[in-house]
C-alpha cells in the first residue's frame, strides 16, 4: 500500500494549502497601519487551511495509516466567525481594541475542544473505522443506522459539532453584514469617494460564508439520508470553495487600504450615525444659522465648485466654508435630505451632465469627463451617474443627440 494516495480531492486540498502558505504570511507581515486587522485575517486563512489539511490527510490515506491525526484542530473552526467579526470591527472602528469584553467570542472554541476530547481519546481502531465509514461505498440507510450504533460517540459528536459550527458561522456572517451596513452609512456622512473603503468585497465574502453554511447543512442532510455515497466530484466541491475563499480574502485583504487615514474624529457629532434629531441634539445650531450655512454652501457649490476636488471629505469642505463638520453635516442632512456622499456626488453628476451637453466637449472620452467632474474612477462615475440621472453617460449623450 502506498503511503500517500493522491486522488483529485487530496490534490485540490494540497494546492489550497500551498495558497495558504503564500497568503497567510503576506497578510501577517504586511507593513500597514491596519496591520492588526490583517493579522486577524491571516489567522482566519490559516484556520481554513487547517480544514484543507484535514481533507488532505483523509483523502491521501494518511488518516487511515496514522489515525491519531484524525480531527486535529477541529475545535479551531469555531474561531472563524469571531475572526471575521474582529477583522471588520478593527477596520471600521479605529477606537476598537481587543480586550476581555470581546474575548468571550472565542468561548465556543473552548467548548468545542471539550466536546471533541472523547473523540481525540478514543482507540485507534475506532478512528480507523470512522475513516473507513467516510469512504464507504453504497451505504444503505440500514447500514448507516448500524454504523451509527457501532460508532455512536464519534458520529454524534461530529454531527453536533458540524451543525453547531454552521449555525455559528452563519450567525457571525449576518453580524458582520450588519456591521458593514453601519459602516457604509457612517462613511457616507464623511467621504465623497468610498469605492476603496466601503468594504463591498468583505460583504461579498460574508455572503459567501453564509451560503457555504447553508449549503453545508443541506449537504450533511443528503449525506445522512441518501442511500447513494457522495461522489468524488462532490467531495472536491467543498475544497474548491475553500480555495476560492482563501484566494479572495487574501487578495482583497492585502489590497485593502487604511480607512481612517484622513477621517474626521469619530467622536465628532457630524460623523455619527443614528436619526437626525438625536444625532444633532447638542450641536447648538439655530434655525437662522442653519439657513445662513445653507446659503453659504449653495453659493460655494455654484461659484467655487469644491466638489471637483477628488477625494473631498466633509472636514475639508467644512474648513473651506469656515464651519464645523457637525454643523455642515446637519445642514446637508436637514436641508438637502441626503448624506454628504450623495450631496457631493449629485453635484458632480450635474457638472458632468453640463459637460456632456456642451458641444465643445463632445469629443472627450467618458473617463476624461469623469475625472474632470471630481470622480476618482470610471466605475464610481458610472455608478453615481446611473443613480442620479437614471441612465449611463453614453445613454445621456444619445438622448441629447436625438433632441437636437
Amino acid at each position: 500500500m502506498r503511503l500517500i494516495e493522491m486522488d483529485s480531492t487530496a490534490l485540490s486540498a494540497l494546492l489550497g494549502l500551498s495558497l495558504v502558505g503564500f497568503i497567510a504570511p503576506l497578510l501577517w507581515f504586511q507593513a500597514r497601519d491596519n496591520r492588526r486587522a490583517s493579522e486577524y485575517l491571516a489567522v482566519f486563512v490559516l484556520i481554513v487551511g487547517v480544514s484543507l489539511l484535514q481533507t488532505f490527510l483523509l483523502h491521501s490515506g494518511l488518516t487511515r495509516r496514522y489515525p491519531w491525526v484524525s480531527g486535529l484542530g477541529q475545535f479551531l473552526f469555531f474561531a472563524l466567525g469571531p475572526l471575521l467579526f474582529l477583522y471588520t470591527k478593527t477596520l471600521t472602528d479605529r477606537e476598537f481594541k481587543f480586550s476581555g469584553n470581546v474575548a468571550w467570542h472565542f468561548l465556543p472554541v473552548l467548548f468545542s475542544l471539550l466536546l471533541y476530547l472523547p473523540v481525540y481519546l478514543q482507540t485507534t481502531e475506532a478512528k480507523q473505522a470512522a475513516a473507513e465509514l467516510y469512504f464507504a461505498q453504497h451505504v444503505s440507510a440500514q447500514d448507516q443506522a448500524y454504523q451509527l450504533a457501532v460508532l455512536p460517540m464519534a458520529s454524534k459528536i461530529y454531527a453536533i459539532q458540524f451543525v453547531a459550527l454552521m449555525f455559528h458561522l452563519g450567525s457571525y456572517a449576518v453580524l458582520v453584514l450588519w456591521q458593514l451596513e453601519k459602516h457604509r452609512r457612517r462613511i457616507e456622512l464623511v467621504f465623497s469617494d468610498i469605492e476603496l473603503i466601503n468594504l463591498n468585497w468583505l460583504r461579498w465574502l460574508n455572503w459567501l460564508v453564509l451560503a457555504v453554511s447553508l449549503i453545508s447543512l443541506v449537504f450533511l442532510m443528503l449525506r445522512l439520508f441518501s442511500q447513494d455515497p457522495v461522489s468524488s466530484g462532490g467531495r472536491v466541491v467543498p475544497v474548491l470553495v475553500m480555495f476560492l475563499l482563501i484566494y479572495y480574502a487574501g487578495w482583497m485583504g492585502v489590497r485593502q487600504p487604511q480607512i481612517y487615514g484622513t477621517q474626521a474624529n469619530s467622536s465628532d457629532p457630524g460623523v455619527e450615525g443614528g436619526d437626525s434629531e438625536s444625532k444633532y441634539h447638542n450641536t447648538g445650531l439655530s434655525a437662522a444659522d442653519a439657513e445662513k450655512h445653507w446659503q453659504r454652501l449653495q453659493h460655494a457649490m455654484d461659484e467655487e465648485q469644491p466638489y471637483l476636488r477628488s477625494g473631498l471629505t466633509i472636514k475639508q469642505l467644512a474648513d473651506t466654508l469656515g464651519m464645523s463638520t457637525a454643523h455642515l453635516s446637519q445642514v446637508i442632512n436637514s436641508r438637502a435630505q441626503v448624506t454628504f456622499f450623495d450631496y457631493i456626488n449629485s453635484q458632480r453628476v450635474a457638472y458632468a451632465q453640463r459637460l456632456l451637453a456642451n458641444p465643445d466637449h463632445k469629443q472627450r472620452k467618458v473617463l476624461d469627463i469623469a475625472l474632470s467632474s471630481g470622480f476618482s474612477s470610471e466605475s464610481s462615475f458610472y455608478a453615481q451617474f446611473r443613480k442620479h440621472a437614471q441612465c449611463t453617460p453614453s445613454q445621456y449623450r444619445r438622448q441629447l443627440q436625438t433632441q437636437r
